[in-house]
């Protein structure tokens, strides 16, 4: 995905965040985050293939490696769980202002991907496998 223009960014405990407009692999416009040390992101919203809503993907790789490289104990990282969940809320608000504008959206925190992501950053530390 190629990211086009840079919608904003917020610094969480050692990670960068950055929210990206992209052009999805099929030159189709998306929002996307990524963080400072990885090349692909963390999560994005494409248009589904029927081109009717607007569906939210999430890079498990990416969350094991945050989890990983983490320095935060338990408490700090449930704090850094809620900052990281803020910066989604609010970039799904640009996102669906900014290019997805009268689309019927999924929501991050709506899905059960955010379980699935609080569970793997706050609880556990996997080996990182990105390179």
């Amino acid at each position: 995905m190629k990211q086009l223009i840079l919608v904003d960014s917020v610094q969480i405990g050692v990670f960068l965040f950055l929210g990206y407009i992209i052009e999805g692999p099929n030159k189709e416009c998306g929002f996307a985050i990524y963080i400072s040390d990885a090349d692909r992101p963390v999560l994005w919203m494409l248009k589904d293939t029927d081109g009717n809503k607007v569906t939210i993907h999430l890079d498990e790789d990416i969350i094991a490696h945050i989890a990983t490289k983490s320095k935060s104990d338990f408490t700090q990282r449930k704090q850094n769980f809620k900052k990281i969940l803020d910066f989604i809320v609010s970039s799904e608000k640009k996102a669906a202002y900014m290019v997805f504008k009268g689309m019927e959206m999924e929501y991050f925190s709506d899905t059960k991907l955010l379980a699935k992501a609080k569970s793997k950053y706050i609880h556990t530390a996997p080996k990182s496998t990105l390179s």
